[in-house]
């Protein structure tokens, strides 16, 4: 972790939010303060970079300035270029407002999602910021313990609970249209995310060409907040079939099949799985998600 000593208060905050993570091993958090006492502790913290396999920068105007920054930025670019060939992972965590899409930087994606700085109109409080950073940052590691993510996502498991299984088609066209959803989540904020999934989102939920209200403000604003928790690229766990066999009336009525898929959350996280509902046209039209519980 590198940071710029103005924003130690901010550091100790997150510090204390990473402390579990810590504990059950899933991170091994050291910081300068860590170090002791060194007789050059500028090559410690060098050797210490290009060890790590997970680099957070806690990112403010503080941080940018030449005095801090420029000690860094070698290691940085090192840094960087063993990310390139995924043997390390750089996270900016925006810590303050500032403008800090240069050079690097501007290649990473940022903590806490969306990039909005844990000081920022953004956060009801600094703790849900921070929420947001360690949740990230539990989902980077686990896939760092899988290695680099696949270049397709994986296939249903054989041992899959479901009252009627589709085919194979299906249930791949089901799988990559909510890693479509999760991508779209994760890289958008809200607003323009709830505008980016209207394609793959059925037509029931989409008035004037946003999604309806209530849907944004209660379903797609909360799994917003939580996706963070569930693997990326995502696991089913089970699906099985709502029932519903039509949507719309009259001359809007849509005939088909409704599935219920419940998605994994990463290990060690429990409560309640999440679900995505598709629903699969009898014409064979696009299938459509037509609700996010998560």
């Amino acid at each position: 972790m590198l940071y710029a000593e103005e924003d130690d208060d901010l550091k100790k905050q997150l510090e204390s939010h990473l402390s579990l993570l810590n504990q059950q091993g899933h991170i091994d958090l050291w910081h300068e303060g860590k170090m002791g006492y060194s007789k050059n502790p500028d090559a410690a913290i060098s050797n210490h970079l290009q060890k790590s396999q997970l680099i957070l920068l806690l990112i403010s105007a503080n941080f940018l300035v030449p005095e801090v920054y420029g000690k860094y930025e070698t290691d940085i670019r090192a840094a960087y270029h063993r990310q390139e060939k995924g043997e390390t992972q750089i996270i900016p965590v925006i810590l303050r407002p500032c403008l800090w899409q240069l050079d690097i930087l501007e290649k990473l994606e940022p903590l806490p999602k969306g990039g909005y700085p844990v000081r920022s109109r953004h956060w009801e409080s600094h703790d849900l910021a921070f929420q947001n950073i360690a949740l990230g940052i539990l989902n980077i590691v686990d896939e760092l313990k899988k290695g680099s993510k696949p270049a397709m996502p994986p296939p249903l498991p054989n041992h899959l609970k479901s009252e009627n299984k589709t085919n194979t088609d299906q249930d791949e066209i089901g799988l990559k249209l909510i890693n479509n959803l999760i991508h779209l989540m994760y890289t958008f904020d809200p607003e323009s995310g709830a505008q980016k999934v209207l394609p793959i989102v059925h037509k029931s939920l989409i008035k004037d060409s946003h999604l309806e209200l209530s849907f944004k403000k209660y379903k797609f604003w909360k799994a917003y907040e939580k996706i963070h928790l569930y693997k990326n690229p995502v696991e089913i766990k089970s699906k099985k079939n709502s029932g519903r066999t039509s949507i719309g009336v009259l001359l809007n009525k849509e005939e088909g099949t409704e599935w219920i898929y419940t998605l994994k959350k990463i290990e060690n996280l429990g409560g309640i799985n999440g679900q995505i509902r598709i629903f699969f046209p009898k014409n064979g039209t696009a299938a459509k998600i037509t609700s996010i519980s998560l």
